[in-house]
């Protein structure tokens, strides 16, 4: 399961889920640097899975450097097995570790409860400027696609920009996701631009 456009802004319940494998960008709605992955193997596979990636830290062992010379086959104890080759992050690993400490004490249902009002806000007004955008039953509340009623302007990227808001376009929809640092007048502004495209 891909959990990186939710993870941190959308409550997953492992237990309700019970995914085989969960991974997640360490960015987004984690806050954390790029580089940096997360995964959850379920304990049926900790012991057993065989990992992708061959690299030597994921071997048993592997962390004791008096003994790198006797190499191994074995795979390291637990999850750790399906470690990447660079995770030894001395410097993004404390960072990532900051970041979901600070998304923790927020808790992901004050960060959905922040954030929805403002992806409803978008929803709605867009809705009112002749534009297609899924009501909030049907979408998550931390991002919303808009579709503007003529497609997307070849400038619109840089028209935003310019105001210093920034969106993706994916397609034929503008992908829109704020976070806690966001605010109405945030929603307005995006709201304000795409009134004049239309």
């Amino acid at each position: 399961m891909d959990a990186s456009q939710s993870l941190g802004a959308h409550p997953i319940d492992i237990a309700d889920v019970q995914p085989d494998f969960l991974a997640s960008v360490t960015y987004k709605w984690q806050l954390g640097p790029y580089e940096l992955a997360y995964l959850y193997v379920s304990p049926r596979w900790r012991e057993t899975g065989r990992p992708i990636e061959a690299s030597w830290l994921a071997r048993a062992d592997a962390a004791d450097f008096t003994g790198l010379v006797d190499y191994t086959d074995d795979y390291a104890r637990g999850a750790r097995r399906f470690d990447m080759g660079g995770y030894p992050q001395f410097i993004l690993g404390p960072m990532a570790l900051a970041a979901l400490e600070q998304v923790l004490e927020w808790g992901v249902d004050r960060v959905r409860a922040t954030i929805a009002p403002l992806t409803r806000l978008i929803a709605d007004e867009a809705r009112a400027l002749g534009c297609a955008a899924l009501d909030e039953g049907e979408r998550v509340g931390h991002m919303v696609g808009v579709r503007l009623p003529g497609g997307i302007p070849s400038d619109l990227t840089a028209r935003l920009e310019a105001e210093r808001i920034y969106v993706s376009v994916r397609g034929d929809s503008i992908r829109i996701s704020p976070h806690v640092y966001n605010d109405e007048s945030d929603a307005r502004r995006l709201l304000s631009v795409l009134r004049d495209v239309i």
